[in-house]
């Protein structure tokens, strides 16, 4: 792995631990007292695991929904690199192109691209989580 596509992984991980710090862990806190008032006074068990479920909607969707975003940010470089493969290839069969075009000098391109679309990543996903949380204090 290159130096672009360590750092590419590495911001990767640490905005994502961030993003789960600001926004994922206080909510998982206000999951749990609000399951722990559904048990308090259980009229029956259904209703109490009904009362539970609403409680963890919020934070299983805000979980869900940076996981997917990370996970998706990671496989669009990944697909990059591995066109990059194809790319090698067909220089191959000219020798004269083929020590300008090497697989690491695409795939580091791919990671530095790609590197530059976290922080854009990480604030749209910031500004979709306040507006989906603004969202559910209304509704209650």
């Amino acid at each position: 792995m290159g130096d672009a596509e360590e750092r590419f992984y590495s911001q990767l991980e640490e905005e994502g631990e961030s993003f789960f710090l600001d926004y994922v862990l206080p909510q998982q806190r206000k999951s749990y007292l609000c399951s722990a008032e559904c048990c308090h006074s259980p009229k029956d068990p259904m209703t109490s695991r009904l009362c539970a479920a609403q409680c963890r909607r919020l934070v299983d969707t805000l979980r869900k929904f940076y996981i997917e975003e990370l996970r998706d940010l990671a496989g669009r470089c990944e697909k990059c690199a591995q066109r990059c493969e194809g790319v090698v290839d067909e220089a191959k069969a000219n020798p004269m192109t083929y020590h300008r075009t090497s697989f690491r000098k695409c795939s580091e391109f791919c990671a530095l691209d790609f590197l530059n679309l976290v922080p854009k990543t990480m604030q749209s996903l910031r500004k979709t989580a306040r507006r989906r949380l603004e969202d559910s204090s209304q509704n209650i």
